[in-house]
């Protein structure tokens, strides 16, 4: 059976562009996970300056207003050695979330970390195909002649 990923998911923007900083937590929206059995949250990185200390994390709750937040245990501290982080990915994924209501989150320590966003991957849907797909995305199936 041949299908396309993009009626099997749901893509969501999780960060916008972030310019330079240390010392903060930037955060995303908060996102529904009802429907969803997963959700992989991906951020690119901008210019990111030797030595930073940085730490991406989800947080998760029950209010869909983001009032009971809570960072999910097992975020890593990543340490940029010489500049290597820059123009990186930075994966996470929570499957079957214990609440329904996640968050990503960068947690930025010692030196300058640019994000240049982020994405969240809503997949292991109860109901596919994706009936209708969020107001985040633009969608197109392209499929080549002879297909």
């Amino acid at each position: 059976m041949k299908t396309q990923l993009v009626t099997n998911v749901d893509f969501r923007v999780a960060m916008l562009p972030v310019a330079a900083g240390t010392t903060d937590t930037q955060v995303g929206p908060v996102l529904d996970t009802e429907g969803y059995d997963s959700v992989t949250f991906v951020m690119l990185l901008g210019t990111v300056t030797t030595a930073a200390v940085f730490t991406l994390q989800v947080a998760d709750g029950t209010l869909a207003n983001g009032g009971d937040l809570a960072v999910v245990t097992g975020g890593v501290a990543l340490t940029d050695a010489g500049g290597a982080s820059s123009g990186k990915l930075l994966v996470s994924e929570i499957y079957r979330p214990v609440k329904r209501y996640v968050q990503l989150q960068l947690k930025r320590t010692i030196a300058n970390v640019v994000i240049s966003g982020a994405v969240a991957i809503l997949h292991h849907g109860k109901a596919v195909p994706v009936a209708s797909p969020s107001t985040d995305t633009l969608e197109a199936i392209l499929l080549p002649t002879g297909q």
